[in-house]
């Protein structure tokens, strides 16, 4: 209740200017300097508890944003761990097939050929059709029977990527584009 010209802790009330309430001819000016030195205490009080209070919230804010930045980042450590530990078992399991196709006699790899032709010709249906876990089964079996042929790993890989296995597409993608037989 400041009013221009009359000064802190005093206001107009009416023609009579009054300080810390009371009518100017009845205070005591040794009381009224007080109570205006005590009203700009208690402003600059209330601006500092103000201030306290908004870096108290704002370090708490930025704890909570540190913590989540943590979180998401050890995350995605943790898929990579993961992508690279199956990218490594994928690998293992087509240096065995490919190993026990070396040892079979010709007629029966290509049997085996013939056979993982017509499951990926299925699967590729199943695929076209929205069946991605029927897809996903089929072309799983075309590797297995022929795994000379990359096609089947980079198929496999989308299909598993349709069916939201993300680090085993990864893997197989990686794969069928990484090796040579």
């Amino acid at each position: 209740d400041v009013d221009a010209g009359v000064g802190r802790g005093a206001r107009l009330d009416g023609d009579e200017i009054l300080v810390a309430g009371q009518p100017v001819d009845h205070v005591d000016p040794q009381a009224a300097v007080a109570a205006v030195a005590d009203e700009a205490v208690g402003e600059k009080a209330a601006v500092a508890d103000d201030s306290a209070a908004k870096a108290i919230l704002e370090a708490e804010q930025l704890a909570k944003l540190e913590a989540e930045k943590k979180q998401r980042e050890d995350e995605a450590l943790k898929r990579e761990q993961e992508r690279l530990r199956i990218e490594q078992i994928e690998k293992q399991k087509a240096e065995e097939r490919k190993r026990a196709q070396e040892q079979l006699a010709v007629a029966e790899r290509e049997k085996r050929k013939r056979e993982a032709i017509k499951l990926a010709e299925a699967a590729m249906e199943m695929f076209r059709a929205g069946n991605f876990a029927g897809a996903e089964a089929n072309f799983s079996k075309s590797v297995d029977l022929d795994p000379s042929n990359l096609r089947y790993y980079y198929a496999y890989g989308v299909t598993l990527f349709k069916n939201n296995k993300f680090n085993e597409s990864i893997a197989q993608l990686s794969f069928a584009e990484r090796v040579v037989f």
